[in-house]
């Protein structure tokens, strides 16, 4: 395995989720993103670490003392967008608005500079990479958008697996002149299968053992890129009416999923985005 592996948290509530937001009403709209991110805090402390919390505006606008109380741990705050809005719904004009809007808050809560962006649904893909020209001009360095495999609801075929320098021309080759850096999410890839495994819905899914078995062969190649959200983490998540597909990805394992992530971090060490770049000197 490599030494230096990454872990990032998509702070978002349960009703932001796409598979949950278009049933959600007034009465079921309970906030529970502050007790479910004080139980990853809880859990990153005992195990001495940091992360990028990739932070919804929303959410920063209405819980600015849980920004500052995950900045004030250690930890990178990071943009995740305004109103966690795909890019392919958004014009440029908009786009721009909420990235404005979004870094403003972020660092006038945590007074520092925000530096990486992940885009709501890993909705980058190739007709969406006009974004990759915004995030330079307003002064990002990195990205962490891009799935490299395709979804029924978002990811890019063939895509790099590796960190690599992106330009909005083809997102699928490395850049020299680029002064933007990409941070693919983590798939297991080989000659026969292609599986997304470190994170999100696809930890719920895949056993610890199965986990951990395509984790050793990844890190034999590259460096891990594990995320998740909080809402996935919490035991006391709203059930809400929903169509089947839905309910099984959403609360799939989300009472046991903090447990599991406990013992990934046992067994491997990570790291913030920031810091590992840094400590690749590619910032």
């Amino acid at each position: 395995m490599n030494e230096l592996n990454i872990i990032s948290v998509d702070l978002e509530d349960w009703h932001d989720s796409a598979y949950l937001r278009d049933y959600v009403n007034e009465e079921s709209k309970i906030d529970r993103i502050v007790p479910a991110t004080e139980n990853i805090l809880n859990i990153f402390r005992k195990y001495n670490t940091k992360a990028t919390f990739f932070t919804l505006g929303s959410i920063a606008e209405k819980y600015p003392e849980l920004i500052k109380t995950i900045s004030n741990d250690g930890h990178e705050i990071a943009s995740h967008g305004f109103t966690h809005t795909p890019v392919w719904d958004q014009k440029p004009d908009d786009f721009v608005i909420e990235i404005k809007k979004t870094n403003k808050l972020l660092e006038e809560i945590t007074g520092k500079k925000v530096i990486g962006f992940r885009a709501p649904y890993a909705s980058l893909n190739q007709e969406t990479s006009w974004i990759i020209d915004v995030l330079k001009s307003e002064g990002f360095l990195y990205d962490a958008s891009l799935f490299p495999m395709k979804t029924p609801l978002y990811g890019v075929k063939n895509a790099p697996l590796n960190t690599y320098r992106i330009s909005s021309k083809n997102i699928l080759e490395h850049d020299n002149t680029s002064n933007l850096i990409e941070i693919p999410f983590t798939i297991y890839k080989s000659k026969l299968i292609t599986i997304p495994c470190t994170g999100g819905i696809y930890g719920r899914f895949l056993s610890l053992p199965a986990l951990r078995f395509l984790f050793a062969r990844i890190g034999k190649r590259r460096s891990i890129n594990f995320y998740f959200h909080p809402w996935e983490t919490d035991k006391e998540i709203p059930r809400i009416k929903v169509p089947i597909k839905n309910r099984i990805i959403s609360y799939y394992n989300t009472g046991s999923y903090l447990e599991k992530i406990e013992k990934l971090l046992i067994k491997y060490s990570y790291t913030s985005m920031e810091q590992y770049l840094s400590e690749k000197k590619l910032i």
